[in-house]
C-alpha cells in the first residue's frame, strides 16, 4: 500500500512545521509521506551538478541481503574441533590414540572444498537443518554458499548434496550452539557446575587448543599467552574446572563449564589483562577472555552488554567477524564527475533492460530479485551523505555566487524560504535552534547523487529525528516506510529472518547495509507503506519510522533532520538505544532537553518539554541517591558553561563505559583521569566508593524548579513544588553505627553541628570538615536548601577567620622586622574585616584588630 501524499495550499505551505503538525495525525501512522508543492514552488538549481566532483561509494546491490554472514573460518574451526573432540572423549574408549587431528573439510560434487564455517552460518539464516527443509530453502542455501551457483535455477543435485553433507557434518553442532544459547538465555548463572543438558563440554586446557590449532592449520598468535604467569597457572587451572590448585577433571567430560572467563582480581595483577573497550584492567570478575585471542572485555562495555558469563566458549566480535570481514560501502578512492556517473548509470540500465525503458514495476521487481540473490550481480555507485557544507547545496545560499542565468531577487527569495533545508533544522519551533554544531546530516543538509539501483538501507534517523528530503532533479526514488509504533516489531522480524547477521553484528541495523523485502516483513504482521518521490517533491519520515528504498535511475537529492518539540520522547528513547549499543550520540539530549526548556517553546509544545523534563529529573534523582545510599559522599559542581543557551560551544566528556555525553552528572575518581556516567559508578574503578566524586551541572532544586516552571507555563498557575514533592518519592535512606538514618535526618543532623561550629572560636580545620560533609547535600533538591545557605555562612565565615589571621600574622611580622617586612599592612584593610558582619565574630583575633582601629582613630 502507498503512503499517503499532501498538497498544501499557498497559505498552508508559508510554514512548514505548522503544516507537519497539521498533518502529523494522517501520516505519521504510515512512518513516511510524501508533499506535493503548490506549483508557485520553483527553486532556481544552485548546484552547477556538470561541475561537481563527489565522493561516491560502490554498492554490491546482489550482497544487501544474500550475503554470508562475517565470519572468521579459524574460529569457526577452533570451535568446531573443540567439539568434535569433546564428543569424541565423550564416547567409547577407542584402541590406540585418542586424539586425531581433525577430519578434512568435505567436497562438493565438482571437488571443490565446501567451507563448512559459510555453510553452518547459511543454514542457521533459515532456522536451521530442519527449518531449511520445512522451508524448501536449501536452493537460497547454496547460492550464499557457492559462489559459483546459478542465481535463479539451482540443480536438485547441488541442493541434496549440501543437504546431506551439512546433515552428516554440522548437525550435531547445530544441536549443540542451540542448546548453548538456550542455556544462556535461561538465565542460567555463571558457575562451573552448571552442565548443558546430554551436550559434551567444548572446553579444553591451552595446550590442547595450540594442538589443535597445528591439527587445523590455525595460526597461532603471541598474544594469546598472557604476561603474567601466574594468572596463567590460575587460568589453566580453571580451564579444568578446578579453582583450589587440585588437578580437574578431563577437560573433555560431559556437562563441564569453564569459569576462566572470569578474572580473579586477588590472584590477577591490574596489568594482567585490560578490557579492549575502557582500557581498565579493574573488575576483573566482569571481565571476559576470549576463547582465541585471549584479549579481554568488561561483560558490561560489550555491545549490547551481558548480565551473565555465556555457557561454553566465548569469542570476541575481532575474532567471531573481524573488520575485515564485515560487509559495508567502500568508498571510491577518487572523486566522481556527473559525466562519468552517467555513462555508469546507463550502462546499467542497457545491461539490465536492454534499449526499451523499463516500467517502474519491471525496476522494481529485478530490484528486490537481484537483492535476494536470484537475479545475478550487480554493483553501482551511489554518492550518499555528500556534505553540502563542502560540496554545495541544491538550493540558493547567503554568500553562495548567484548564476548568471538565475534572477538574482528570485535567489533572495529562496535563501530565505522556509522550506529550503539550508534553513528548516533553524525554524521557530525546531528544538535545534539552539544547537550552533554544523552537524553533519543534522544540522548542514547531506547532498545525494543516486543512480538506477542504489540504494539507501533500512534504518532510523539519529536520535530518531524527522527527517527530510526533497529531489532536486532526476528519476524518482522508491521508498518504503515502517510506522514509528511498528519498530520494536520491525527489528524482531529482521532478527528473525537474519539471525545469522544479527549473531556476527548486534548493531547491524546501525550500519545500513542491508534490506529486507517488504513482502517478508508484511507476511509476518509489519505494515510497510511505499512512496513513489519524483522530482520537486518532499519526503518526510517521522520518528522512529524505519526507511529504505532505492533509485531508479540518475537524480539528485537533499535531506537533512529537524526536530518539532513532539519528536523529544522519540529523542529519549534513541539515546537510550545509543546507552545500550555503545555507540557515542550526535548530541546530548539531556544538554538539549534543559537549554531547550530554559529558552521557552510554544504552548503547543509544552506537553511535550514536561514529560520528559519530569522524566530525566526523576531518574537523575534515582541515580544520585543510589550514590549516596552507596557511600558516595564527595560532590562538586561541574564547570559551568560559558554560553548556557547554546549548544555546541563546549563538548562534554563522555562515559568509558556507554559512550554517552556526561552533561548532568558524572561520576569521577582520584586514581584516574576518565569519568562514568552515574549508571555505571561501579565501573570506574575498585576504590571504596568514599573516594569518589559526584560532579554535577545542577542541583536537584535547579532541575525541579525547571520542570515546574515548564508545568506552569502548560497550566497557567504558579507551581512551587518540584516533581519530587507531586510524585511524593520516598526520602532515601542508609544504614549508619546503630540505626537507619534518613537523608532528611542526616542534613538536620549536620545544620545542628555547623551551627554550633559558628558560634565557637574559629578553628579552621572544624570549617573544612562541616563543608566537606556538606558536600552530600548540595547536589539535592529544595529541601537541602538550609544546608546550601549554611554551607555559604561557613565558606564565608572561613574565608573570613583565615583573613583576619592572616592580617594578624602579617601585623607582627611587621612588628618584629619593623623595616624589612615583606609586606605592609593598609589601614583599611583592617578597617573594612572589622566592618564585615560575619558569623563567626567570636574570631578572638577580631578584638585586636579593633583595637588597631581605635588607636589609629585616637592619634587621628
Amino acid at each position: 500500500p502507498e503512503a499517503p501524499v499532501f498538497r498544501p495550499t499557498e497559505e498552508e505551505f508559508a510554514d512548514p512545521l505548522a503544516y507537519v503538525a497539521r498533518i502529523r495525525p494522517a501520516a505519521e501512522p504510515y512512518g513516511v509521506c510524501r508533499i506535493v508543492p503548490p506549483l508557485s514552488w520553483s527553486p532556481p538549481r544552485a548546484l552547477d551538478a556538470s561541475a561537481l566532483n563527489f565522493p561516491a561509494k560502490r554498492q554490491p546491490i546482489h550482497r544487501l541481503l544474500a550475503r554470508p554472514a562475517p565470519a572468521d573460518r579459524d574460529t569457526f574451526l577452533l570451535d568446531y574441533t573443540l567439539f568434535l573432540r569433546a564428543r569424541a572423549d565423550a564416547g567409547p574408549p577407542r584402541r590406540g590414540r585418542k586424539r586425531t587431528a581433525p577430519p578434512r573439510p568435505p567436497a562438493l560434487s565438482d571437488g571443490r572444498p565446501l567451507d563448512l564455517c559459510r555453510l553452518f552460518h547459511a543454514v542457521k539464516r533459515f532456522g536451521g537443518y530442519d527449518g531449511a527443509c520445512e522451508g524448501r530453502r536449501w536452493d537460497d542455501v547454496v547460492r550464499l554458499v557457492d559462489d559459483k551457483a546459478p542465481p535463479r535455477h539451482v540443480p536438485e543435485c547441488a541442493k541434496h548434496v549440501l543437504a546431506q553433507l551439512y546433515y552428516e557434518h554440522l548437525y550435531d553442532y547445530e544441536k549443540f550452539t542451540k542448546d548453548r544459547s538456550a542455556s544462556s538465555q535461561g538465565g542460567k548463572q555463571a558457575d562451573a557446575k552448571v552442565e548443558l543438558d546430554n551436550q559434551p563440554s567444548v572446553s579444553g586446557s591451552r595446550d590442547e587448543e595450540m594442538d589443535e590449532e597445528e591439527a587445523s592449520g590455525v595460526s597461532s598468535s603471541s598474544g594469546r599467552k598472557r604476561r603474567n604467569q601466574k594468572a596463567a597457572g590460575v587460568a589453566s587451572n580453571e580451564r579444568h574446572g578446578n579453582n583450589n590448585g587440585t588437578p580437574g577433571k578431563n577437560a573433555g567430560s560431559a556437562g563441564a563449564r569453564k569459569p576462566k572467563k572470569r578474572k580473579l582480581d586477588a590472584e590477577v595483577s591490574q596489568d594482567d589483562q585490560v578490557c579492549e573497550r575502557c582500557d581498565s584492567g579493574l573488575h576483573g570478575d566482569a571481565m571476559l577472555l576470549c576463547d582465541r585471542c585471549d584479549k579481554g572485555w568488561h561483560m558490561y562495555c560489550l555491545s549490547p552488554p551481558l548480565e551473565s558469563v555465556p555457557p561454553g566458549n566465548w569469542y570476541c566480535s575481532d575474532c567471531k567477524n573481524p573488520d575485515s570481514d564485515c560487509f559495508g560501502f567502500v568508498e571510491r578512492r577518487n572523486t566522481c564527475q556527473l559525466d562519468a556517473f552517467k555513462r555508469f548509470d546507463d550502462k546499467v540500465r542497457r545491461k539490465w533492460f536492454g534499449p526499451r525503458p523499463p516500467s517502474r514495476v519491471q525496476v522494481e521487481k529485478l530490484f528486490w530479485e537481484i537483492v535476494e540473490g536470484k537475479a545475478g550481480e550487480l554493483e553501482v555507485m551511489y554518492g550518499s551523505d555528500i556534505d553540502t557544507s563542502d560540496y554545495g547545496s541544491g538550493f540558493p545560499r547567503l554568500g553562495d555566487p548567484v548564476p548568471a542565468s538565475v534572477d538574482p531577487e528570485a535567489w533572495q527569495k529562496y535563501c530565505s524560504s522556509p522550506w529550503n533545508l539550508n534553513n528548516f533544522p533553524n525554524l521557530p519551533g525546531s528544538v535545534l535552534r539552539t544547537v550552533k554544531d554544523k552537524i553533519p546530516g543534522v544540522m548542514v543538509p547531506w547532498l545525494y547523487m543516486g543512480m538506477l539501483f542504489s540504494s539507501f538501507c533500512w534504518h532510523v534517523e539519529d536520535h530518531c529525528f524527522y527527517s527530510i528530503n526533497y529531489l532536486h532533479w532526476g528519476e524518482p526514488k522508491c521508498w518504503y516506510g515502517v510506522p514509528g509504533a511498528e519498530a520494536n516489531a520491525f527489528e524482531r522480524v529482521m532478527r528473525k529472518a537474519l539471525p545469522d547477521l544479527f549473531d556476527a553484528q548486534p548493531d547491524l541495523l546501525f550500519h545500513l547495509v542491508t534490506m529486507l523485502n517488504p513482502s517478508v516483513l508484511q507476511a509476518n504482521g509489519v505494515p510497510v507503506y511505499s512512496v513513489m518521490q519524483e522530482p520537486g517533491n518532499f519526503v518526510i519520515t517521522f520518528p522512529r519510522s524505519y526507511h529504505g528504498g532505492f533509485n531508479l535511475g540518475l537524480n539528485c537529492a537533499e535531506a537533512v533532520n529537524f526536530a518539532p518539540a513532539d519528536w523529544l520522547p522519540h529523542g529519549g528513547i534513541g539515546a537510550e538505544l545509543y546507552r545500550m549499543y555503545r555507540k557515542a550520540p550526535v548530541l546530548s539530549h539531556e544538554e538539549l532537553l534543559y537549554v531547550v526548556a530554559k529558552n521557552g517553546v510554544d504552548n503547543k509544545s509544552l506537553s511535550y518539554l514536561k514529560e520528559e523534563v519530569e522524566r530525566v529529573f526523576v531518574k537523575e534523582k534515582k541515580c544520585r541517591e543510589e550514590l549516596w545510599i552507596n557511600g558516595i559522599i564527595k560532590s562538586s559542581p561541574m564547570q559551568p558553561r560559558s554560553n548556557p543557551n547554546f549548544i555546541g560551544n563546549e563538548e562534554d566528556k563522555k562515559c568509558i563505559i556507554c559512550q554517552q555525553y556526561l552533561y548532568l552528572s558524572a561520576v569521577s575518581c582520584s586514581c584516574r583521569t576518565s569519568h562514568v556516567c552515574l549508571e555505571h559508578w561501579k565501573h570506574l574503578c575498585e576504590c571504596s566508593p568514599e573516594k569518589r566524586r559526584l560532579l554535577y551541572r545542577h542541583t536537584l532544586a535547579e532541575l525541579g524548579d525547571l520542570a515546574s516552571e515548564v508545568k506552569a507555563s502548560l497550566s497557567g498557575e504558579n507551581v512551587k513544588q518540584s516533581p519530587l514533592l507531586l510524585n511524593d518519592i520516598p526520602t532515601p535512606s542508609k544504614k549508619g553505627k546503630d540505626q537507619h538514618m534518613s537523608y532528611a535526618q542526616l542534613a538536620k543532623d549536620w545544620l545542628s553541628k555547623s551551627d554550633h561550629i559558628l558560634h565557637m572560636p574559629f578553628l579552621d580545620t572544624a570549617y573544612s570538615t562541616a563543608l566537606e560533609a556538606a558536600e552530600q547535600f548540595l547536589w539535592g533538591d529544595h529541601d537541602m536548601d538550609s544546608v546550601r545557605n549554611m554551607a555559604l555562612k561557613l565558606t564565608e565565615a572561613k574565608r573570613w577567620g583565615l583573613s583576619v589571621r592572616n592580617c594578624l600574622s602579617k601585623i607582627d611580622e611587621c612588628l618584629l622586622r619593623k623595616d624589612k617586612c615583606s609586606e605592609k599592612v593598609k589601614y583599611v584593610d583592617i578597617e573594612e574585616l572589622v566592618a564585615v558582619r560575619c558569623e563567626a565574630s567570636s574570631e578572638p583575633g577580631l578584638a585586636q584588630l579593633q583595637g588597631l582601629c581605635r588607636e589609629r582613630k585616637n592619634a587621628d
